[in-house]
């Protein structure tokens, strides 16, 4: 099926099979490709440009293997039939696909993916999710673990685990005392099936504690559903219930031996009893959490402000005892703390006006020594709740980030400032090296011209005064037709007839070679204007041309070294605003470059090899409309690509090219000055930009951007 012969359509419903497949193919909102046996696409549907900017002629260059991401490589397209990995995008990102793949008796494979990066982003954030959720599970005083429907544990929490240990993958009944027998019909097992919450009580006969069972339905991450299970420890209540059940039992049977005023007082003292013992209990737990709370915990009374409560961490933070802080209020505490200010502080919770205050300050301990703390204040009823946050390892990340910051900034600053130097070092160092070699090709030039167009213009009547010798050799033959002896011994001897026939041609050789002498110089002549300060209006080609006329020696063949091929591709002629000399001096500086790497690289081939992929030059212009690289939009450009096919550059020295005086060139045949020379007439001069694409084995690219206008810029 050809991708020329496809045309959008009417689907007709007489069309033939091929045409529906054809529309099904490149109307599906999926990615559809064919791939051969050696990897590479042999056909893709729009599908890839819409959802990975990639066209069919793009894709072409690459095979399936180049776009998927590394992390996610085989040795070749998987031999599932299903699959998932990332891809790369036309813009170096990268998308999850899921792939079907079909493969034919003779190696083709035919694929369809669909772009599920959304739903990995989704299910990325219900792992985060969950995550929290297990990390807050984690932290209640109840024992919880998640029951699977095979009766494998899944998640259990750290009370979970005090109580019974690790799980080490056994089952739930091997691991909960007394529950080996139960079946299916268990109260976990019948919220698999009503999928509504189960509450019961369960009796640990290896502790003697009895524990509320919470039961509930939940889903794991993949959909399959789950129980949690949740057990708190009832079994100060059931014991108070219990002593409770004996004390009336006593009191039945003794009912008769005391008066109604005994019975009404017992009963009394039952109920206060409950009430004690609930309280207590409460209290107790409570308790229990906020000394187990690894933050400083304080309850103080809203009117005399003295402290009615402190946690366990803050009476060690502190270093006092229960009794002593008691004896104390949040100003003893609290460094530089008036009443006033402590009035001013909390008016807003007293008026309503907010529900929390959240604050930084500081703690006084004991021994006097003071550290920071961030303080969480509520008033509840009639009493303040006051929930504090040590933050000293806070404060000193932050100070030393604040550190770290400040030295980072000085050694930008020192880079920057050594970059500066090193540039401006390299300038003055090129540019008087450029300005000799200038004045220096000028003069050569110049000497050259002068003898040259003597030649040149004599030429002219050299010809002329050929042909009217030759006028009148044969006139007089044709007048003299038999010569005297003297004569015809001459025209023997000076071979007559091919004077007449080769004088005219080296009468015109020599204009050929005067043409050419005139030529060099020309070119010579253009490239030496390095020294000119003005900015104006130049052909580029003209200056591309110089230079490669320049350097046509070394694009020759010689020995060991095959002939460089140079490839045109010039776009429309258009002038544009530049300093000649020093665009010059880059394109002298990159071709220089390539002529090199492809010596050195082919120096390594076979003539075989050689001549299959012979040493080329593409050089190619174009003007076009866009951005430029500070932003500027509508601007006129000119766009410049001098690309090799030699061995390519690496990744870690294409980072530092611009860089002056890096080179990797053996010491004697390079100064590391040129790129860096040249990033600085592109960018500095000419307002533009100058960037290196290369990939080891495939060559490399330089690409120039200029503006065709610098008037704003002069």
């Amino acid at each position: 099926m050809s991708r020329i012969q496809y045309q959008t359509q009417t689907i007709n419903p007489q069309a033939n099979d091929e045409d529906h497949f054809q529309d099904f193919f490149y109307l599906s909102e999926d990615l559809f490709c064919i791939i051969d046996s050696e990897g590479r696409f042999q056909e893709t549907n729009p599908a890839w440009e819409k959802t990975l900017g990639w066209n069919y002629e793009e894709l072409k260059l690459y095979s399936w293997l180049e776009l998927v991401h590394p992390q996610d490589v085989t040795s070749g397209i998987s031999r599932k039939k299903k699959f998932e990995n990332r891809y790369r995008h036309k813009d170096g990102s990268y998308r999850w696909l899921s792939w079907s793949i079909s493969r034919s008796p003779t190696g083709v494979t035919y694929a369809v993916a669909k772009d599920i990066s959304e739903s990995k982003k989704k299910y990325e954030a219900l792992v985060a999710s969950r995550t929290r959720l297990y990390a807050l599970l984690d932290r209640l005083p109840a024992f919880l673990y998640l029951q699977r429907p095979d009766r494998s544990v899944g998640f259990y929490n750290r009370r979970f685990r005090e109580i019974f240990g690790e799980t080490q993958s056994k089952c739930y009944c091997q691991i909960l005392p007394g529950r080996k027998q139960l079946g299916t019909k268990a109260p976990t097992f019948r919220v698999f099936e009503s999928k509504t919450p189960q509450t019961w009580e369960w009796y640990d006969d290896r502790t003697g504690k009895i524990y509320q069972i919470y039961n509930y339905p939940f889903q794991d991450l993949d959909g399959s559903p789950l129980v949690v299970e949740m057990g708190l420890d009832i079994t100060a209540t059931k014991l108070a219930e219990e002593k409770l059940r004996q004390t009336h039992i006593e009191l039945e049977q003794r009912v008769e031996e005391r008066t109604a005023e005994l019975a009404k007082a017992n009963e009394q003292l039952r109920a206060e009893i409950a009430e004690r013992q609930r309280a207590e209990a409460e209290q107790l737990r409570l308790l229990n959490v906020l000394d187990a709370s690894l933050n400083e915990i304080y309850i103080f009374d809203a009117e005399t402000y003295y402290f009615d409560y402190a946690n366990q961490t803050a009476l060690h933070n502190l270093g006092y005892s229960l009794a002593q802080i008691q004896q104390m209020t949040p100003g003893d505490i609290r460094e530089k703390l008036d009443t006033i200010t402590f009035e001013e502080l909390i008016t807003p919770l007293r008026r309503g006006e907010k529900e929390k205050l959240i604050f930084k300050t500081f703690h006084r301990r004991r021994d006097g020594s003071v550290y920071p703390v961030e303080v969480h204040l509520q008033l509840i009823d009639r009493v303040f709740l006051a929930v504090v946050l040590d933050i000293t390892e806070r404060v000193k990340t932050e100070t030393e980030l604040e550190r770290s910051q400040a030295q980072l900034k000085q050694k930008k600053q020192l880079e920057s400032a050594l970059r500066q130097l090193r540039r401006t070092q390299a300038q003055l160092i090129q540019s008087e090296k450029m300005s000799s070699l200038g004045q220096m090709v000028a003069g050569i030039a110049h000497e050259i011209n002068n003898p040259i167009n003597f030649i040149y213009g004599n030429l002219s009547y050299a010809i002329s005064y050929t042909n009217d010798l030759l006028s009148l050799v044969k006139v007089y033959q044709e007048e003299y037709p038999e010569p005297t002896s003297k004569v015809e011994e001459k025209i023997d001897e000076i071979d007559l007839a091919f004077l007449k026939e080769d004088f005219p041609k080296l009468i015109n050789s020599m204009q050929v070679g005067a043409e050419r002498i005139r030529e060099i110089v020309r070119s010579l002549r253009n490239f030496s204007r390095l020294d000119e300060a003005q900015m104006k209006e130049v052909d580029i080609h003209e200056g591309l041309d110089s230079t490669l006329m320049i350097l046509q020696n070394r694009l020759k063949a010689k020995p060991g070294h095959p002939e460089i091929k140079v490839i045109k591709e010039y776009g429309m002629q258009k002038r544009v605003d530049s300093y000649p000399g020093q665009l010059n001096q880059v394109f002298m500086n990159i071709l220089s470059n390539g002529i090199d790497a492809l010596e050195e690289y082919h120096s390594h081939r076979s003539e075989e090899e050689i001549a299959a992929n012979p040493p080329t030059i593409r050089i190619q212009t174009s003007f076009r409309d866009g951005e430029s690289p500070k932003g500027d939009r509508g601007a006129n450009w000119l766009e410049i690509r001098i690309a090799d096919n030699g061995s390519g550059i690496p990744k870690k020295v294409q980072q530092h090219l611009f860089e002056p005086f890096f080179t990797t060139k053996p010491v004697g045949k390079g100064t590391g000055l040129g790129l860096a020379i040249s990033y600085s007439i592109i960018v500095e001069k000419h307002h533009g930009q100058i960037k290196c694409v290369s990939e080891l084995g495939k060559g490399t690219e330089f690409i120039i951007e200029i503006p065709i206008h610098q008037e704003k810029r002069r």
